[in-house]
């Protein structure tokens, strides 16, 4: 199929990190973009190729949108077929990116989006997705953030341990002790959730009495023992 000229769809580029414009022109952008991408009519190579400036420069503005439009493109082209040298590019792409506080909410969808991704269409490999953890651990103050990039951060941790598990299992204390960090002091009920959620998952996987979860037991129920009992407000 015919690829769409350069001068057909940077502008799209253009628009969205241009904080100026609106949400509404934002939105349409990535919509445009995204459906190029899928009908093969624009390649991620090319894509990224002509985005690199804005995935790298100086100006943190500019470089959290751009990284910001990748993530919500790959978000837009779930169903697209990628191979796994792709995957791997991008997945190195976003983790690389957790350690830029400044445009780690692109970075946080782009991971989100790569997980989410079904075999059929091309998944994210279990090293691609220990590094991950891996970077997680070192570079990301979950409760540094906003709620909106926190419940991301939770719900990455939700499907990484539902879904690969085997990212995980070999790693030492310092999983845990980065969980209760983030944890500790939520209040969001969004994130609230998916938090106890990973605290359910991680004791299962762990269930060795003598093992490190067991460390951080007094821990954890310190930390939880704070939200209970519930009470309902109107």
């Amino acid at each position: 199929m015919a690829k769409v000229p350069a001068g057909e769809w940077v502008p799209h580029v253009e628009a969205f990190v241009d904080v100026s414009r609106s949400p509404a022109q934002h939105s349409a952008g990535v919509d445009a973009l995204a459906a190029l991408v899928n009908k093969d009519k624009l390649t991620l190579f090319d894509l990224v190729s002509k985005m690199d400036m804005y995935l790298t420069t100086t100006d943190h503005i500019v470089r959290a949108r751009g990284i910001l439009l990748l993530g919500q493109i790959m978000s837009h082209i779930s169903f697209k077929w990628l191979d796994v040298n792709a995957i791997t590019t991008l997945s190195d792409f976003f983790t690389s990116r957790l350690s830029d506080w400044q445009a780690l909410r692109g970075a946080l969808v782009g991971c989100l989006a790569l997980l989410h991704r079904k075999s059929s269409v091309g998944t994210i490999m279990v090293a691609d997705v220990k590094r991950l953890v891996e970077a997680f651990i070192a570079d990301v103050q979950v409760q540094s953030l906003a709620a909106a990039d926190r419940k991301m951060c939770f719900e990455i941790f939700s499907w990484i341990l539902d879904h690969y598990p085997e990212a995980v299992k070999t790693m030492d204390d310092e999983l845990l002790y980065w969980i209760c960090q983030s944890i500790d002091e939520e209040k969001d009920p969004e994130c609230l959730k998916l938090s106890f959620h990973v605290v359910e998952v991680v004791m299962k996987l762990f269930p060795d009495p003598s093992g490190f979860a067991d460390q951080f037991a007094s821990d954890l129920f310190e930390i939880l023992s704070k939200y209970f009992p519930v009470y309902f407000t109107h």
